[in-house]
């Protein structure tokens, strides 16, 4: 049986693999590493590598509360641009169920503290008053938007790809949307569907009782893209759900677009 504590693991491994992949071109072979003896640190092709954990973690919003006002946030996406940190990150709705997913924005100096976008003027359930993206109830994607992955298109465009999540509710079913903004804060979703959906074999849904979509899982999912300027290409990477050679797993796919 298909748990999420197996999909969870699935996750982890995918974005371990897909972090090593965008490094590494075919021809290329990992460095040696070797462990500095008493340091915590690595030394991987004659370069010393490591990462010091911020004392002061989780991090804060600039006023010492808590980073965003729901019930958890997750999967962030950094750039760095015009002297500031971006931040988009997925949240989970702040009412007793915990669908939809969304997505919010925050800002910082210098990475550490935080300022949470808000609507200059709020209106309805205080949770939607965070959010830069969010699922409609009749959206392709209504049980949620997640994973954000931004780039700037060379018109100076937005483009922000993410994951759906699509119904019904109790399923894993997954396929990657779009959205463009101006200024990386107010978005527009491109179209009425997602604009990349599962298509080989091991992205295909699989299903514990073929009758009930509820029971199944597949899809893509996970995108991370970026623009280049030399092939004047995006590229993408993300992950796809689904059977392989009789064995359920999380894989790495690839695909491009020249717009």
């Amino acid at each position: 049986m298909i748990t999420k504590k197996k999909i969870f693991i699935g996750v982890v491994i995918a974005i371990f693999l897909l972090g090593v992949g965008v490094l590494l071109s075919p021809e290329e072979t990992l460095p040696p590493v070797t462990k500095i003896k008493e340091s915590g640190k690595f030394a991987v092709g004659g370069k010393l590598c490591s990462l010091t954990r911020f004392t002061e973690n989780p991090l804060r919003s600039s006023t010492g509360e808590r980073f965003h006002h729901s019930k958890a946030a997750g999967d962030p996406f950094v750039i760095f641009e015009n002297a500031k940190y971006r931040m988009w990150f997925t949240v989970l709705s702040d009412e007793k169920r915990l669908l939809p997913l969304a997505i919010a924005y925050a800002e910082s100096e210098d990475g550490l503290t935080w300022n949470t976008w808000k609507k200059p003027k709020t209106s309805g359930r205080r949770w939607d008053n965070y959010l830069v993206l969010k699922p409609g109830e009749n959206d392709w994607n209504q049980l949620g938007a997640e994973t954000a992955s931004v780039v700037k298109a060379p018109d100076d465009r937005y483009l922000m790809y993410y994951t759906g999540d699509l119904p019904p509710e109790g399923s894993h079913l997954a396929a990657i949307g779009l959205a463009t903004s101006l200024d990386g804060v107010h978005w527009t979703k491109c179209g009425d569907g997602p604009i990349f959906e599962a298509e080989n074999e091991w992205e295909q849904p699989v299903c514990d009782k073929p009758e009930d979509r509820r029971t199944c899982v597949g899809g893509v999912t996970e995108p991370s893209v970026i623009y280049d300027a030399k092939e004047n290409r995006f590229k993408m990477w993300y992950a796809g759900i689904g059977k392989k050679d009789g064995v359920i797993s999380f894989r790495i796919g690839y695909a491009t677009s020249p717009d």
